[in-house]
């Protein structure tokens, strides 16, 4: 009915907002050497399912969060993500012959967005974040 499309509509919105809104705030605390941000060409506008950035020390990153009970995602293992290893084999895959795919294997994490996702988690995330990159 033209009601629940009203509605749908609306439900749909709110969470497009909340999403942007928490993107914004992540982006915001971040210290300028702690992380490399994603780039947005200008005149776009990004929407993300989770905020993906590049940091140095991924693993140590990862294993810290752990440790604090943050979620902080290993988005991308490898550039041909899932397969790893010898897996990569099976479809040709030649180690060196993406290096910036595999840099940024070495390097993107992704944080959570809506959901479970409130202002004190993230200032929980940042701090961290900013805290390893000092460490």
């Amino acid at each position: 009915s033209r009601l629940r499309l009203n509605h749908a509509r609306k439900h749909s919105l709110a969470r497009l907002r909340e999403r942007i809104a928490q993107a914004e705030h992540y982006a915001a605390g971040f210290r300028s050497d702690a992380v490399k941000l994603p780039v947005v060409p200008p005149g776009a506008d990004a929407v993300y399912s989770r905020f993906p950035l590049f940091v140095d020390g991924k693993q140590k990153l990862l294993a810290a969060a752990a440790a604090a009970n943050l979620e902080i995602a290993d988005w991308f293992a490898t550039p041909v993500h899932p397969l790893a290893g010898e897996e990569l084999k099976l479809v040709h895959y030649i180690p060196g012959s993406c290096p910036r795919a595999e840099l940024a294997a070495r390097s993107i994490v992704s944080l959570p967005l809506l959901g479970k996702v409130t202002r004190s988690f993230q200032d929980d995330v940042i701090a961290l974040i900013n805290w390893h990159v000092a460490a």
